[in-house]
């Protein structure tokens, strides 16, 4: 990751009132890891095509990790164990 890159993990708002009892903008990293994540959430063809208009799809470094957008730039990585979407990470280039 780049330095002037701004690390997002998106979380479902359901999943993180589980652990939370009011809308939060920062949670620990022990809370984080409690999160089931989007375990319960399917990945659609639709919302690919969608990320497709805005970011190009690249090969990651991982064969778990669904890559959308350069590493080094603004970047969205689906994060799967066992064919599972667990995490979605965003990188947001803020460095002009």
């Amino acid at each position: 990751m780049a330095l002037w890159q701004y690390p997002i993990y998106l979380v479902p708002k359901n999943e993180l009132l589980k652990i939370v009892d009011h809308d939060v903008r920062e949670i620990s990293e022990e809370q984080f890891n409690g999160i089931t994540g989007w375990r319960s959430y399917q990945w659609l063809p639709e919302a690919r095509e969608l990320l497709g208009q805005y970011l190009c799809h690249k090969k990651s470094w991982s064969d778990s990790i669904e890559q959308w957008g350069n590493e080094e730039e603004h970047c969205v990585e689906f994060i799967f164990e066992d064919a599972v979407l667990v995490h979605i990470l965003v990188r947001l280039d803020t460095g002009g």
